[in-house]
């Protein structure tokens, strides 16, 4: 059998999500850059051959217990999801963001909530500045996150974690569509937009951080600029909740009790430190995120606790 509980339920979330924005895009009007999409799908059918064929492999009784092939069939397989849902999450980001382009920016909101729990998010941000090395460090973490979480996911497949690596992979899915759900209610442009007065002043820095993101919230938000979604090259857009520091969490979750377990605390760490300078992050963004993160990590790992033992088997232990 080559589906499992887990991965008919993220058949069933990648269904639901291309439903959402194809109803998104009616409701708003958007309109949908295809230029990349050949390459997309190009890319979608060379996968589909090479899974079709290890799953063929896997049915011959001489290779249905093969460590070898049954790998590389899980590999391709997650490589179709992250690939599906990347697109999709990126396609709900701007057009959540564009259904509620009337709502005012929350960026007042949430530096009061940072002011209320005591942080001085600025003091913060010169500190980072007063460090060039750290700097450097700390960008390259924040950039990394998507390469890391698939190495991630395609170590814990080879450790024969396979029900572990879906579960990250799921809960990662869905605390992003969590947070980007949240975060069109509380559209901002951001910290370092909004609280650094001469950005130019910050010299340590190549290029003014946390601000990349700029050009298409403003776009979204102009009712005169036709809203364009893409198959590529798109931003993430939200504030509230902080992605990167839920997706951080749940890397250390899922990756306790590994080999990988210290090496994702160390890159979790110094990529949520860099998110409220290279995300442009409040912190009380970052305590959001990381509250999202522990409360879907509890679900998904007591949905697990559900799943009866048969279905946890991984990949065979022959050779």
């Amino acid at each position: 059998m080559i589906l499992t509980i887990t991965s008919r339920r993220l058949y069933l979330w990648a269904l639901a999500l291309v439903a959402v924005n194809g109803t998104f895009i009616l409701v708003t009007g958007a309109q949908v850059d295809t230029s990349a999409l050949p390459r997309r799908l190009g890319l979608a059918a060379l996968y589909g051959v090479l899974f079709a064929g290890f799953c063929h492999l896997s049915r011959n009784p001489r290779h249905a217990g093969r460590y070898m092939v049954a790998m590389p069939r899980h590999v391709l397989e997650f490589v179709f999801f992250m690939t599906l849902f990347a697109f999709n999450l990126q396609f709900l980001n701007y057009l959540s963001m564009d259904l509620l382009a009337a709502l005012p920016l929350q960026d007042d909101f949430l530096h009061g909530m940072d002011l209320w729990l005591g942080i001085d998010w600025m003091a913060y941000f010169e500190w980072v500045h007063a460090r060039p090395r750290l700097i450097s460090v700390m960008e390259w973490c924040y950039n990394q996150l998507a390469p890391v979480s698939f190495a991630a996911m395609i170590y814990l497949i080879v450790a024969n974690r396979v029900r572990r690596a879906r579960l990250l992979l799921e809960t990662m899915m869905i605390t992003a569509v969590f947070c980007i759900s949240v975060g069109a209610f509380f559209p901002a442009e951001a910290a370092v937009q909004v609280l650094v007065a001469e950005p130019e002043r910050y010299t340590n820095f190549a290029t003014v951080p946390g601000i990349y993101h700029l050009a298409d919230l403003a776009m979204l938000r102009d009712p005169t600029t036709p809203t364009v979604v893409a198959f590529e090259g798109m931003q993430g857009l939200v504030t509230f909740p902080s992605y990167h520091t839920a997706s951080g969490i749940l890397l250390c979750v899922f990756l306790w009790r590994t080999w990988a377990f210290l090496p994702s605390l160390a890159y979790s760490t110094l990529m949520i430190a860099a998110s409220p300078i290279f995300g442009g992050h409040y912190i009380v963004d970052q305590i959001a995120g990381a509250l999202v993160a522990l409360a879907f990590a509890a679900l998904f790992l007591r949905i697990e606790g559900r799943v009866p033992r048969g279905e946890r088997n991984a990949l065979p232990a022959t050779a």
